[in-house]
């Protein structure tokens, strides 16, 4: 069995059960204080005595019955009270600690930039002067000769390096490390240019989208509906096995239409991870796509399920369980936020955004792992709270073996386990935390499929437009845009 911790929101689970403890002896009560117990003219029989007593001890059992609804409820609305105060302390302390340490990151990271560049900078008048080309001259020679002599690493040797030695990298600390750094993102770009542009790291992560997507063609949606229909999930592990693989030249998201025994309908939207390293090429579910939903913005991935969802037959108000994996899990929760349709729940796997920030009473499950970094994209975030349940693995104990990748934890089979595992808890909290995210499917009949791809018409294809820059000409991009103003 794979082992995984679950953290609830577990006043609120208890507040839940109080209520029902409430109506179920309202009723009680209600059916013990709607018979005559004690009939008419009932004194003038034999049993008089018996029936009168029968009847006093079902006056006193519908009091008490009123008294004990009461309390349970009254107990409910203080347990949500404490709930509601510890969350708001929680996240008073997240932001306290996350506005030292976005001064304290910036301020180091800052420092090195600053030190770094006053140095070059005052070493380029020595290096450029008659006595400083020989020293420049000398120092690549021996370099070379070094490089050659197998002293110093080349360049194939620090690639060969890295690939023995990037999963060591792969840990709780270099999360931590990736929180810190994204928490405090809009702070170092601010001292960076000397000007308070941004208030947060999704407002860079924006600024960036809208210049790479410049020349960039528009989306374009295909779907394509399967022969047979997925059958009904009966669990996490299934809603999580019905997300689209990561494939640079498969499908990008799957939608389901249900039918539920009373007639009704709802829709399972499933949709992929990144496909593609790219910054605006034809593949739509790249790192454009990454930037503009970490952004906000819906010019990307975030608008492309939407149309897939328009072209499913999912209008405004329909119902909606939507499952994602890392940019999946990034998109489907920006699509959930937006109150367009009835959201029903939300399974994450992977995600760069924490749970907490769809908000409302959604239910919504969160599969993490230690080592993780794409999880560290969240920031600096609180615990479980509301109806999110964090489950958590590490599917490493041992640690990242040599040749598994820095994103080994990150994999969707390793999710596929933890989801897996998660169904296996029978601890309350997390049993009726887990059930509440799969009622809106469960008994439900599958009607169609339809797997969908996003894909970026090239508008220099059709003779306009610019052609979209590669990450080589976007970083050169960068490059010179840091050199404007020198001279």
């Amino acid at each position: 069995m794979v082992q995984v911790s679950v953290e609830t929101a577990q006043f609120g689970t208890a507040a839940a059960k109080l209520e029902g403890i409430e109506e179920g002896m309202a009723g009680l009560n209600l059916r013990l204080s709607t018979p005559a117990w004690f009939p008419a003219n009932g004194w003038l029989t034999i049993s008089g005595p018996q029936l009168g007593v029968i009847s006093l001890e079902a006056q006193l059992l519908a009091g008490g019955m009123q008294s004990a609804a009461a309390f349970a409820g009254a107990a409910a609305e203080h347990l949500l009270q404490a709930q509601g105060w510890y969350e708001a302390a929680d996240r008073a302390a997240v932001e306290a600690f996350t506005a030292v340490s976005d001064a304290v990151v910036a301020s180091v990271v800052l420092s090195v930039v600053s030190i770094a560049a006053s140095g070059a900078l005052a070493a380029v008048p020595l290096l450029l002067s008659p006595a400083g080309i020989p020293i420049v001259l000398g120092t690549v020679a021996t370099a070379g000769a070094l490089e050659q002599a197998g002293v110093l690493p080349g360049g194939d040797d620090l690639a060969e390096w890295w690939n023995d030695n990037q999963h060591l990298l792969a840990n709780p600390l270099s999360v931590l490390l990736v929180r810190s750094g994204v928490s405090a993102g809009d702070e170092i770009v601010n001292g960076l240019t000397g000007v308070p542009l941004f208030n947060s790291p999704n407002e860079v992560a924006g600024a960036l989208a809208a210049a790479f997507a410049l020349g960039t063609g528009p989306m374009l949606v295909s779907g394509s509906k399967r022969e047979e229909a997925s059958s009904a999930p009966s669990s996490i592990a299934d809603l999580v096995e019905a997300i689209p693989p990561t494939d640079p030249e498969g499908t990008n998201a799957t939608i389901t239409e249900y039918v539920r025994p009373d007639g009704s309908t709802v829709y399972v939207v499933s949709v992929a991870g990144t496909s593609s390293p790219g910054l605006g090429d034809e593949n739509g579910m790249d790192n454009l796509s990454n930037l503009a939903a970490y952004g906000g913005s819906d010019a990307q991935s975030v608008g492309a399920v939407s149309d897939a969802m328009g072209q499913a037959g999912i209008t405004a108000g329909d119902e909606v369980v939507f499952v994602g994996y890392s940019q999946g899990a990034l998109v489907v929760s920006e699509l959930a936020q937006t109150g367009t349709w009835d959201v029903a729940s939300v399974v994450l796997a992977g995600s760069p955004v924490h749970g907490t920030s769809i908000g409302g009473d959604i239910p919504v499950t969160q599969l993490e792992h230690d080592g993780d970094l794409i999880t560290g994209l969240q920031g600096i975030t609180p615990g479980a709270q509301g109806d999110v349940s964090i489950v958590r693995r590490d599917p490493f104990p041992g640690g990242v073996p040599a040749g598994e990748g820095i994103l080994a934890p990150h994999a969707l089979t390793e999710y596929q386990q933890t989801a897996a595992g998660y169904d296996e808890v029978d601890e309350p909290q997390a049993a009726a935390q887990r059930d509440a995210v799969l009622a809106p499917v469960q008994g439900a009949t599958a009607v169609t499929t339809t797997d969908f791809r996003f894909e970026r018409e090239p508008v220099y294809a059709s003779g306009g437009g610019i052609r979209p820059m590669t990450p080589e000409e976007a970083f050169e991009r960068v490059y010179e845009l840091g050199r404007f103003g020198e001279d």
